[in-house]
């Protein structure tokens, strides 16, 4: 564990020394020494099996992030907990004294505190575990500021969350190292206890042989660790924190580790190997920014559980912000690409059963607007085959941040392109209709094409069952989109088709899909 700390040190001193050299930090500021820090605090922080300051949390909890900052600027961020005013009993928050707001924090019952309340200090038995045990390994750092989204975000204040999470992608990549608690279940559990297993740990079972010698098979758990098994990556909001941070110290199931951009170091006696998901951080973005590399983190967001069904897309902004500077080509448009958009379009999701929000946060052809885990299989085509033509896409923000919450009764996508009604069958796996054939010129039933279902829903239905639309976006192979009609000109995404296997006459049409 020395070497861990060691490596802290030493990255802590340089980061020091770069905000002195940009004025940020003043050298004679007496408050913090790294080395003498993780000198004397060694045997405290050793015995620290599994510490994380981003966390996740389930249904009726506040979710935190947590990120370790030195003396910040100002115009950057409004307000920082002071974790070194003396106070052993209590937490302060340093921000301007005029502004009288209300700030949440999340307790069991979800007080909200008055600015007053705040400069007096919280009691610290009133913070959930988690933030507790941050707080301690921040001191023991011997760090004076700290991060804490839950915290230093005012929950009930729409412009107040607005403005903070658009500066998400800023905050993650200029903090000097995030701390994950990656092991622990919930806000409450905190993450400073010995794993239940200790590493490198063996179970001997005797075993019967032939031999007269006693004989014993050891089983040990194995030390590949693989950082998706980590309860914190359930949870839709942490993603971003991962992927944009620097630098993490990441308080795992298997033991403790520090990852960086370049290196990835771990306490031998208990990982042997990590396996990531996804190895983007900081600025080694640019070197991985491919609209696959993007695809592939919307994969992963959507399979996580949010919070709020309403922050989709809030919390992906700061990977969304950082991919627009690699791009540097179109907008963004409600989680889509506008110099891709075609492509884009073809998303799926991956299980007839998924559902949509109760309260519409998207247009229906953003892969924001339903429950579930999507999948890119069919964004897979070469452009010249395709036939649709974008004539206009209107998204309008409900913040200055073109990353965040949308209007989604606001926003339209105006597209031309070829299409026709048929049937969807019951189980949404095909769509139909009925053709003149022989003998006698009767009318037979001809399946079309097969389909996917965006979610579960109740559409109208004549007689023969439900009528969607058909779009089509590619000819070879031909594949498209499935659209409800809504009045006149204007239609909504329900699915998608595949496999077109029917020659039928399309009708050319200038449409606007919600």
């Amino acid at each position: 564990m020395q070497w861990v700390l060691a490596l802290i040190s030493r990255t802590l001193t340089k980061f020091k020394s770069d905000l002195s050299n940009k004025g940020i930090l003043k050298t004679e500021d007496p408050w913090y020494d790294p080395l003498e820090a993780a000198t004397n605090d060694l045997a405290y922080i050793s015995t620290a099996k599994s510490v994380h300051v981003s966390f996740q949390v389930f249904a009726g909890q506040e979710d935190g992030r947590l990120s370790v900052l030195y003396d910040p600027d100002p115009s950057m961020l409004d307000r920082l907990w002071d974790i070194t005013q003396g106070h052993s009993d209590s937490l302060h928050i340093s921000y301007d004294s005029y502004e009288q707001r209300y700030i949440g924090y999340p307790t069991a019952s979800l007080k909200w505190y008055t600015t007053s309340e705040f400069t007096d200090g919280i009691p610290r038995d009133q913070i959930p575990q988690t933030i507790q045990d941050a707080i301690t390994v921040v001191q023991n750092l011997g760090i004076r500021y700290l991060w804490v989204g839950s915290l230093c975000i005012i929950q009930d204040d729409a412009e107040d969350v607005a403005r903070e999470v658009s500066k998400m992608a800023q905050i993650y990549q200029e903090a000097c190292v995030t701390i994950s608690a990656a092991s622990a279940p919930t806000v409450r559990h905190g993450f400073l206890s010995s794993p239940k297993i200790a590493p490198g740990s063996s179970i001997r079972i005797p075993l019967e042989t032939l031999s007269p010698k006693s004989e014993s098979i050891f089983l040990r758990q194995p030390y590949v660790y693989d950082t998706a098994d980590d309860p914190i990556h359930l949870q839709a909001c942490t993603l971003q924190e991962h992927i944009l941070s620097e630098r993490m110290l990441v308080y795992s199931t298997k033991g403790l580790y520090w990852t960086c951009e370049s290196k990835t170091y771990y306490d031998r006696d208990s990982i042997k190997d990590i396996s990531h998901k996804f190895n983007v951080r900081g600025s080694s973005l640019a070197k991985r920014g491919t609209l696959e590399s993007w695809r592939s983190i919307v994969r992963d967001y959507s399979c996580r559980f949010l919070t709020f069904t309403n922050d989709k897309l809030p919390g992906l902004a700061g990977i969304a912000e950082s991919y627009s500077h690699i791009f540097n080509a179109g907008s963004y448009l409600t989680g889509l690409w506008n110099f891709a958009l075609v492509l884009e379009l073809m998303w799926c999701t991956t299980r007839a059963d998924i559902t949509r929000p109760l309260i519409q946060r998207a247009p229906s052809w953003s892969w924001a607007s339903v429950d579930g885990e999507i999948s890119h299989n069919w964004c897979q085509f070469v452009q010249d085959t395709t036939t649709l033509k974008i004539i206009s896409c209107h998204v309008v923000p409900v913040s200055t941040s073109p990353f965040g919450w949308v209007d989604p009764s606001l926003s339209s996508l105006v597209v031309e392109g070829d299409m026709m009604s048929f049937y969807w069958r019951e189980d949404r796996r095909q769509i139909y209709t009925y053709t003149q054939g022989l003998p006698s010129n009767m009318e037979r039933r001809v399946d079309a094409a097969r389909t996917q279902a965006d979610a579960f829903e109740i559409l109208s239905s004549d007689e023969e069952g439900s009528v969607v639309w058909a779009l089509t976006v590619s000819l070879h192979p031909h594949r498209g989109l499935l659209l409800a009609h809504v009045e006149g000109n204007t239609y909504r995404r329900v699915g998608i088709f595949y496999r077109f296997y029917w020659a039928c006459e399309l009708q050319r049409r200038t449409i606007t899909i919600i």
